[in-house]
């Protein structure tokens, strides 16, 4: 079973287009076969070891990463087994906001619970998932081993939990919550669960407290919720709680004088969009308008990316460079290399497509353009002596709102979206 699974061929199989440039030992093939094939070795005379991975800061948060090729490898195939073994898939973000947008238009009472994990990656208890992994019997025991060295190699560097940033801890953080996806299902009154990394949505046709305090009840040691992002709504007649008839014949509804109110609306942000509702139904034969716009923290972000574009922009008086960062926030790209062709696509559309209200687009059109005629502070002055007019014209020709409607498309190689993204620190 060892040699199958960690053969160098299998091994070979792991490397990628991105690991050349960094390793000078895959710059032949007779080398790069010589190297794998003592790696393999290595593994199967129980030699091999984990190098304690390095830290870095990304963002706004301390990443983890591999230095060693052999490493790297070594992790990949463990990705493979586990996702194998558990049948582990990725969960489908377009498919869950979708999912939701239509349950939340559906003319029926509804609760609602939106529950966010705290510091998932560093929760997750290493031994408890080590011991899971043994006793479910779905991996060998050279892979178990191989995972106990990984664990080992983290010690001293993180004190609890899985490294984040790594591709090996998004597979493991999956194992672990396996169970957890399978029990909240089987929560009565549960109709729609689905998890997206540390955020979880749930529709309940009961109170939605009895199904917080189950889900609290049935995660995984050490993983608990993260109250300040927790929330729970109830869509459907307000004088619910005081109604005693059953649902099957309820008189009370008929007779319901509750109508919508623009300031009890309920607001609710799922995974970079934010649904705007109102708290009651007025007719439950028709479908309930639900406004979907860009949630405030990707509202932020852009302008963040915006700002930072410009303040470069002083520093370099790199016009194309700039006039590019504003295309690629602006519009849709396909991304292109060599290995994908073209086929990845982002941007503005094809990252919120189901964006119905243009209030977001237009608050960003109107921040880019106080960024291109800014004229009566230092930002602005620095700006114009860099920037001609025709140049500013030209930027300002493009819109999020445009970008977003008429789908504009721009091909991108991915050597120059890492300088774009350079400036970037969100």
């Amino acid at each position: 079973m060892l040699f199958r699974e960690f053969s160098p061929a299998r091994l070979a199989r792991e490397v990628n287009v991105r690991d050349l440039p960094g390793y000078g030992v895959l710059s032949q093939k007779h080398l790069a076969k010589h190297y794998i094939t003592s790696l393999s070795k290595s593994i199967e005379s129980g030699n091999f070891t984990f190098k304690p991975p390095k830290r870095t800061r990304t963002k706004s948060f301390v990443v983890y990463y591999s230095e060693k090729l052999g490493d790297q490898l070594v992790q990949r195939r463990l990705i493979k087994i586990l996702r194998s073994a558990y049948d582990i898939r990725p969960a489908d973000r377009g498919e869950i906001v979708a999912q939701t947008l239509q349950l939340l238009q559906e003319g029926v009472p509804k609760y609602l619970l939106r529950l966010d994990i705290k510091r998932f990656y560093e929760s997750i208890n290493r031994e408890s998932l080590l011991a899971q992994i043994q006793a479910d019997c779905l991996i060998s025991n050279a892979a178990v081993n191989l995972l106990r060295l990984f664990f080992d190699s983290l010690e001293g560097v993180i004190a609890s939990g899985v490294p984040r940033g790594m591709a090996i801890s998004a597979t493991l953080s999956e194992v672990v919550m396996q169970s957890l996806d399978r029990a909240i299902r089987n929560i009565e009154g549960v109709y729609y669960s689905a998890r997206y990394v540390d955020d979880i949505i749930i529709f309940h046709r009961g109170g939605a407290a009895s199904v917080k305090e189950a889900v609290e009840k049935l995660l995984p040691h050490g993983i608990s919720l993260n109250p300040d992002k927790c929330i729970e709504i109830y869509i459907g007649c307000r004088c619910e709680p005081t109604c005693r008839c059953s649902e099957a014949t309820c008189r009370c509804f008929k007779k319901c004088q509750c109508r919508p109110k623009e300031n009890r609306n309920h607001r609710l942000s799922l995974l970079g969009y934010r649904y705007s509702l109102s708290d009651v139904i007025t007719d439950r034969k028709k479908q309930q308008k639900v406004s979907v716009t860009l949630a405030d923290r990707k509202l932020k972000r852009i302008k963040t990316r915006i700002s930072e574009a410009f303040l470069d922009f002083i520093k370099n008086r790199d016009y194309r460079l700039l006039r590019d960062r504003v295309y690629f926030l602006t519009e849709n790209h396909r991304l292109y290399s060599p290995r994908n062709r073209g086929r990845l696509k982002a941007g503005i559309y094809y990252n919120y497509p189901l964006c119905s209200a243009v209030e977001s687009f237009e608050n960003l059109d109107n921040y880019l353009r106080s960024h291109i005629f800014a004229r009566n502070n230092a930002f602005g002055r620095k700006l114009r002596a860099g920037m001609t007019s025709a140049q500013r014209r030209e930027l300002a020709s493009v819109t999020f709102k445009s970008g977003f409607d008429a789908r504009r498309e721009r091909v991108v190689h991915t050597i120059r979206a890492r300088e774009i993204r350079e400036c970037w620190t969100v």
